[in-house]
C-alpha cells in the first residue's frame, strides 16, 4: 500500500500538527515538496516524517510527466500552476503500472497492491478516476487526516 500526498493534505496535516505514521506509507512527489517547503519550519517538519522512497525512475518518470502536462486541464504556464499535479498523475502511472496483473481478492487482507491518492483537488480527483479508475482509491484530505 501507498499513498501519494498532494500539497493540500501536507498543508493539513502540517496546520493540524499531526504526524504522518509508518504504517501509511506516505509519499510525496519532489514537485509537491517544492510547492510545500516555503518556509525552514516547513522543511523541517517535513523531514521529520516517515515517507516511503518508491525508487522512480528519473527517465520513465519524465515520459510521463510528458504525456499527462499534454493531458490534464489544470496546468497554467502563466500561472505557475498545476505542475505538482502532473507530476502526482505521473508517479501514480509509474505505481499503477507496476501492479501485478492479477491482484488479491481481498485488498483488506492483502493491502500492499493499493494504491490511494489523498487529495481534495477536484481536478486531480476527477483526471485520476479517469486515467486509472479503481486502480487508485482517491481519499479526501479528511478521510486521511481520521486515521492519523
Amino acid at each position: 500500500m501507498i499513498r501519494i500526498l498532494d500539497n493540500n493534505a501536507l498543508d493539513a496535516l502540517y496546520k493540524s500538527a499531526r504526524r504522518l505514521r509508518q504504517e501509511h506509507c506516505c509519499y510525496v512527489p519532489p514537485e509537491i515538496v517544492e510547492e510545500f517547503t516555503d518556509a525552514d519550519r516547513e522543511e523541517s517538519w517535513l523531514r521529520s516524517q516517515p515517507l516511503v522512497n518508491p525508487r522512480i525512475d528519473e527517465a520513465d518518470f519524465l515520459a510521463r510527466y510528458a504525456i499527462h502536462i499534454n493531458r490534464y486541464n489544470g496546468v497554467s504556464f502563466y500561472n505557475q500552476k498545476g505542475f505538482g499535479d502532473v507530476a502526482i498523475l505521473a508517479t501514480l502511472d509509474i505505481l499503477v503500472g507496476r501492479l501485478p496483473s492479477t491482484r488479491a481478492l481481498s485488498q483488506e487482507l492483502f493491502p500492499e497492491d493499493r494504491i490511494f491518492l489523498v487529495s481534495d483537488d477536484g481536478k486531480l480527483r476527477k483526471a485520476t478516476a479517469k486515467n486509472f479508475g479503481t486502480d487508485v482509491t482517491v481519499e479526501t484530505v479528511e478521510e486521511f487526516l481520521s486515521r492519523c
